[in-house]
């Protein structure tokens, strides 16, 4: 709803979910964002006005075959893929759900079916590490953050999790506003 409206141009102000603002394609460049959610453990990059990033990976935790051993094909990455169920946040997490089913459909040509409901990137991460899913999808500063600092902070990631893919940094939850008053461009 909220992606119509502003392809609509009906509002002048919103907080825009990272996922909606990503999907506006006719007015995207008729918002700018001016804040954005910002958490410990984002990135910054100074280009381009200094936007608040934030990266999702796909990995693997010790109920997956891919967990130790050599690095696995790009074939059996596929096989993987497609038949294991895929643990992820929510259906409305950009991180943990919209970009690694991009980098999956992209890199790898496979769209899984069947995923479970973690709730936040935090659970999902505490279902693959204890086994109760193989692969997962969420957040990197989440992995980081609460493996260093809550689970276990003298254990090597390597050691409990093996990333398969990172999906491209993307931006945090904006809130946009029109770009003609933009307070850099507006008269009043």
């Amino acid at each position: 709803d909220l992606a119509n409206r502003l392809e609509h141009r009906e509002f002048d102000v919103a907080f825009c979910p990272a996922t909606v603002f990503v999907s506006l394609r006719n007015v995207r460049n008729e918002y700018r964002a001016i804040l954005q959610e910002r958490r410990p453990m984002d990135t910054s990059d100074p280009r381009g006005g200094g936007q608040i990033l934030r990266q999702g990976v796909i990995f693997a935790g010790p109920a997956s075959p891919f967990f130790q051993g050599e690095e696995p094909t790009t074939d059996t990455l596929k096989r993987l893929f497609r038949s294991e169920e895929l643990v992820v946040p929510s259906a409305y997490d950009a991180s943990g759900y919209f970009y690694p089913r991009l980098t999956l459909a992209g890199e790898f040509g496979v769209s899984p079916d069947r995923f479970r409901f973690a709730g936040s990137s935090r659970d999902t991460v505490k279902h693959v590490v204890s086994g109760l899913g193989a692969v997962g999808t969420c957040d990197l500063g989440t992995i980081e953050h609460w493996l260093a600092l809550e689970a276990a902070p003298d254990v090597p990631l390597d050691k409990m999790i093996r990333v398969l893919a990172y999906c491209p940094p993307h931006p945090t939850d904006p809130v946009i506003i029109r770009d003609e008053l933009h307070p850099s461009i507006s008269r009043a």
